[in-house]
């Protein structure tokens, strides 16, 4: 075969290519192991050259663990491999007359000679046993594959000229990028390994292919992205996910190829390890990443205004738990237990805001945090209990008037946050005074939502109900926070009414019930305007059908049909026996809207299913306990009442029956106008865990369907799995339960035997910390009394602090203590004020003789100063306390001087000393010179001076 240019040439066999597709795309992606995996020496960055070198029989490996990648390459073996990869006619070539090529080698290099490709060291020589150098390499590929550059303008300094065009060409095709920045290495051997990265740069530069496939996640979200060289304008990428090992495709998305580049973004995955492929015609790459799982978390809290706290979370919420006031606690300025509102915490329609309405008002300056717990996400998973941090409330802006409009005699007026009346509130339209004044919530009113009502009187009603675009003025009103918005305004648009009402389907809702979707709200209309037939009977609009309000959001009435119709009507049940559904023909005629236009008159039907359906349990996680009025409530799927509550038992988490006071339905927590709970009322909670059956026949839904077998609910409670045993502070030990504290050691009277966890000091928490370094625990005189003795040198004043049992304290049978097992309140104990002694010894910390004027030069008195009160009176004992020598001699000590509630001390010495000789002052601790220490602090327990001594070197007046 002739040499042909790059354009012709293709380094790969169809076959060799077919391999490398198939394996590419192999699903569960653990691609097909390459022949560079083989061996010891080959780094991952030149694998894919290494592997294509080696299945085209361009190269085999150095030995058979080593392909030698670091090593240098001789000319001659280098010729060879470069003739291979050009798939070069070896035949009927003329001799190159280089007398120094082994006869293995000939030829190749003979061919190679011929296309012009590589020249000898001279005429005579071709350098067989040199080591070829990335110059001549870059002379080589660039004559193979016919590739051209301008190297004038080359970054590298260490290219001389004969290169540099060669050079330039590599760079610009991608093969080479240099060493550094700024060297090419031109003279340094080649390695085996760049050799490789050469070919194989140069023989795919210009083929499609799919690169650097990547994966960001962002929580349950994946963006995959990838490069895409030599793709076809216009060129579509197939992007697939497959899930946690899997070969089907969970995702699949067909995006653009742009400037080279491919981006997906995948929402919501599961969490997993997964795989990303990114397909461009024949040619895909892959790559895995992981999706963690994220915890459910408050993400952030924030005062909307003075009366509202607004709790973010990051995933959405269980209405039922998001709208429950008790999970939701405000402490301000460190009051703790504050109730968040009256008021009914309200779910956003993203299900994943919360806004709190607060109990008082926050002021400027307060301080506050918030306390989130047992909210649980749309899935019933729990978020974990979350605390804030303290933010400072600072409301300075005061309120604006966002929008206004007119509905019948009412002026809706919304502001951005709750605002009242001031004795002189305004309102004007069009310049003109409204008369009513009075700020009353719209029944649209909602937590985030402010929106208020006017009365208009009849004629302001016509005045702004007119066609055209109308002011509205707001002067003096405040919000919670006491800013007084002195003006606001905006402006709301009346259009002329030209369209006729109409009605555009009806939709089954209840099996006796069924929607009638309109076009804008109607004027007077009732059940009279409508006629409901079904087959040859006209159901009478008086007795027999009921319509209900006006849904703004649906846009839409709903019709009730009575199912026994009632009066004269008795013989045409909407439901006869053995019929479970009901086709009902529809006519709505003589209907109108505000404006007085007529709509066409409609003709449509409606089938309606009848509910044959028992009421089941919904998941147990939704039941709860109430444990201030000992409830426990159980959820169904729909509205229930109680068909015989004989059928219903109650028992404890040891099987024991519990008789309830009574029996109930009820709404939920945060829910009104549902009675979709059970509700059991027992004596009192004592267990952790209740179940509730329902034997056949317990309850029933609104239609008389009863549950047709044993239901059954298990109730979590937050009753403690313990005993209650209740500890209090006592000033002195009394008897059983109580806490009290003497001399430092902290008696505990249990008043029942316990177990060894009552002696482990890491249950117990000093000021809601570990106890201090030091501290000793260990029983009483019996089982039932446990001592901690605090630690000495700890405490610089008498003090208190407040001492927490943790539930982790069992009694002798293995029962958890709690101060109350039915709340789970754990045992806090406050000690006195001042029960902590002060226990540390006082000490010398310097001393100075005392002289009548700066001039004197003797003197018989010092003055000795303590690291704290101290107490002496003028005695042999307290003199003999301190030995004072001056020079070797010791100076007898002759009177004692105390300052009551200071820390000094006065001696008097028996004579005259000079003032400029040194006199040490020890604390004497020779027991035969002083029995005992003396000098006390004027702590509690009077503790003895320590030893030590100092220098009198000054003089003071």
């Amino acid at each position: 075969m002739a040499y042909q240019p790059k354009s012709y040439r293709k380094f790969v066999a169809t076959a060799a290519t077919a391999t490398l597709v198939a394996s590419a795309v192999t699903p569960a992606f653990a691609a097909e192991t390459g022949a560079a995996a083989t061996f010891t020496d080959v780094p991952e960055r030149y694998q894919t050259a290494v592997d294509y070198l080696l299945e085209n029989q361009v190269t085999n490996g150095y030995t058979d663990t080593q392909f030698g990648t670091t090593m240098s390459i001789k000319r001659v073996d280098a010729a060879v491999m470069i003739a291979k990869a050009l798939d070069l006619d070896l035949s009927d070539r003329p001799a190159s007359g280089f007398s120094d090529v082994p006869e293995r080698a000939a030829v190749y290099v003979d061919a190679l000679k011929a296309e012009g490709i590589v020249n000898g060291k001279s005429a005579t020589e071709f350098g067989a046993a040199e080591n070829i150098t990335r110059g001549e390499m870059a002379l080589i590929v660039a004559k193979a594959y016919d590739l051209t550059g301008d190297g004038s303008d080359l970054p590298f300094t260490d290219v001389a000229p004969r290169y540099q065009d060669a050079v330039a060409a590599l760079v610009d095709a991608g093969i080479t990028f240099g060493k550094t920045a700024t060297s090419f290495g031109t003279t340094q051997e080649i390695t085996r390994g760049e050799f490789a990265l050469f070919l194989y740069r140069a023989e795919t530069g210009d083929e499609l292919k799919v690169s650097n496939v990547s994966v960001a996640v962002n929580q349950q979200s994946a963006t995959v992205t990838a490069d895409v060289a030599n793709a076809e304008a216009g060129a579509n990428a197939k992007v697939e996910i497959f899930a946690n090992g899997g070969s089907t495709v969970a995702a699949t998305q067909e995006v653009a190829v742009v400037d080279g580049k491919v981006n997906a973004t995948f929402n919501e995955l599961p969490a997993g390890t997964h795989t990303a492929k990114v397909t461009v015609g024949e040619e895909s790459a892959q790559t895995n990443f992981t999706v963690s799982v994220i915890p459910a978390a408050v993400q952030s809290v924030t005062a909307l205004n003075a009366n509202e706290i607004q709790v973010v979370f990051n995933k959405e919420l269980s209405e039922t738990s998001a709208e429950d006031a008790a999970n939701y606690v405000v402490n301000v300025n460190g009051v703790t237990g504050v109730d968040v509102a009256t008021g009914t915490p309200e779910l956003q329609e993203d299900k994943k805001t919360v806004i709190v309405p607060l109990n008082a008002s926050l002021a400027n300056g307060n301080s506050f945090k918030v306390i989130v717990d047992k909210v649980r996400t749309s899935d019933l998973q729990d978020v974990p209990k979350y605390e804030s941090s303290a933010q400072v409330f600072n409301d300075k802006i005061a309120a604006s008037l966002l929008s206004a409009e007119v509905n019948g005699t009412k002026l809706k007026v919304i502001f951005n946050e709750p605002v009242s009346n001031t004795g002189t509130t305004e309102f004007y339209v069009d310049g003109v005074k409204i008369t009513d004044v009075t700020l009353a919530q719209a029944s649209s009113y909602s937590l985030g939502n402010y929106e208020y009502e006017l009365d208009l009187t009849g004629g302001e009603a016509t005045d702004l109900g007119k066609v055209g675009t109308h002011k509205v003025e707001v002067y003096f009103v405040n919000d919670a926070a006491g800013n007084s918005t002195t003006y606001s305004a905006t402006q709301y648009v009346v259009s002329n009414d030209t369209q006729a009402p109409s009605i555009s389907k009806l939709e089954a809702k209840e099996q006796d019930q069924f929607k009638i979707f309109v076009s804008e709200p109607l004027a007077g209309f009732t059940a009279g305007n409508i006629t409901v037939s079904k087959g040859g009977y006209t159901f009478n609009s008086t007795n027999d059908i009921s319509l209900g309000a006006y849904n703004a959001t649906e846009k839409s009435y709903t019709v009730t049909v009575d199912t026994n119709a009632a009066g004269t009507d008795t013989l045409n049940p909407l439901y006869k026996t053995n019929e479970n559904s009901a086709n009902l023909s529809v006519e709505i005629k003589d209907y109108r809207d505000a404006a007085g236009y007529i709509g066409n008159a409609f003709t449509g039907s409606v089938t309606l299913t009848k509910d044959v359906t028992a009421p089941k349990l919904e998941d147990n996680r939704l039941a709860y306990a109430d444990s201030n009025n000992s409830d426990l409530f159980v959820k169904f799927d729909e509205n229930v009442t109680i068909a015989d509550a004989t059928k219903i038992t109650v028992r404890d988490k040891e099987g024991v029956r519990i008789v309830p006071n009574s029996y109930g339905v009820s709404q939920g927590k945060g829910e009104t106008g549902t009675t979709e709970y059970v509700r059991a009322d027992l004596p009192t909670l004592g267990s952790t865990e209740y179940t509730v059956e329902f034997a056949a026949g317990a309850i029933q839904d609104a239609y008389g369907n009863k549950n047709t077998g044993t239901l059954t609910s298990k109730v979590t409670t937050s009753v403690a799995d313990g005993v209650s045993l209740p500890v209090v502070y006592s000033a002195t030990p009394a008897g059983d339960r109580q806490l009290s504290i003497a001399n430092n050691v902290i008696t505990i009277d249990y008043g029942q035997i316990m177990d060894s966890s009552a002696i482990q000091l890491a249950n117990y928490k000093f000021n809601g910390s570990a106890f201090p370094a030091g501290t000793s625990i260990g029983w009483g005189t019996d089982k039932q009394t446990v001592e901690i003795t605090l630690p000495d040198n700890t405490f610089s004043i008498d003090t208190t602090a407040l001492i927490t049992i943790s539930s982790e304290v069992k009694t002798d049978s293995g029962k958890k203590v709690y101060a109350n097992a039915n709340t789970g309140d754990e045992n806090v104990i406050k000690l006195g004020a001042t029960d902590i002694n002060d226990n540390i010894e006082p000490k010398l910390s310097s001393a100075a003789y005392v002289v009548p004027s700066n001039d004197a030069t003797t003197s018989n008195n010092l003055r000795l100063t303590f690291t704290e009160n101290v107490l002496a009176v003028d005695d042999a004992a307290h003199r003999d306390d301190f030995a004072v020598v001056v020079n070797g001699k010791k100076i007898a000590v002759t009177n004692i001087t105390d300052i009551d509630g200071d820390n000094v001390l006065e001696l008097t010495l028996g004579e005259s000393v000079n003032v400029a000789q040194v006199a040490t002052i020890t604390v004497e601790t020779d027991t035969t010179l002083n029995p005992t220490i003396n000098v006390t602090d004027a702590s509690t327990l009077n503790n003895k001076l320590t030893a030590g001594s100092v220098t009198a070197t000054t003089k003071e007046r």
